[in-house]
């Protein structure tokens, strides 16, 4: 059977049922053991599928399982360029943005994977043509966040724009100071 992408509905039971019960309940349930449902526990996942709509669900889900295959951050040009095929599709990149958008970063690994995912999110949509104009913005946005609640985290973002500005020279403009 096709692994489908999961409604909002399933997304809302599966936290719902991690948020009310104890690791030692989860572990008996063999929740960890089911990879879809530590894919919709992850941070990225939820706030991913939220904003996608119905032509593009897929497409973001097959993206989510994409982030839970990766363990860190993007640190290698090869890591970055993961996320490349994704950034061609202007329908993905149309549903990171609006999920980059609000999401005020807090590196704080409260839900499973929250950091992973979010840093290669900031690395799909720095490769993309699509709406450039908006994504230079909304990164130095990031920046700008990360400097104020996280600033031992801003290395990873300084990384990503000096790994891909050989190949994306506007992402020189994002200012770290």
């Amino acid at each position: 059977m096709k692994d489908e992408a999961p409604s909002m509905q399933e997304i809302k039971e599966v936290q719902e049922l991690f948020a009310n019960s104890t690791h030692v309940q989860r572990c008996a349930m063999k929740f960890y053991d089911d990879k879809r449902k530590v894919i919709i526990m992850k941070r990225m996942t939820g706030i991913l599928m939220s904003n996608a709509d119905d032509s593009s669900r897929e497409k973001v889900w097959k993206l989510c399982k994409k982030l839970h295959s990766f363990s860190h951050a993007p640190v290698t040009l090869k890591e970055y360029q993961r996320m490349e095929p994704f950034s061609k599709d202007p329908e993905i990149v149309d549903v990171v943005i609006k999920s980059l958008t609000p999401y005020p970063f807090t590196g704080k690994p409260d839900e499973i994977g929250s950091y992973t995912g979010y840093f290669y999110c900031v690395a799909l949509v720095s490769q993309s043509e699509h709406k450039r104009a908006e994504i230079v913005p909304l990164l130095q946005r990031i920046v700008d966040s990360i400097r104020e609640n996280e600033p031992d985290s801003l290395f990873v973002m300084k990384r990503n724009m000096e790994t891909l500005t050989a190949l994306y020279p506007d992402l020189a403009e994002i200012s770290f100071e």
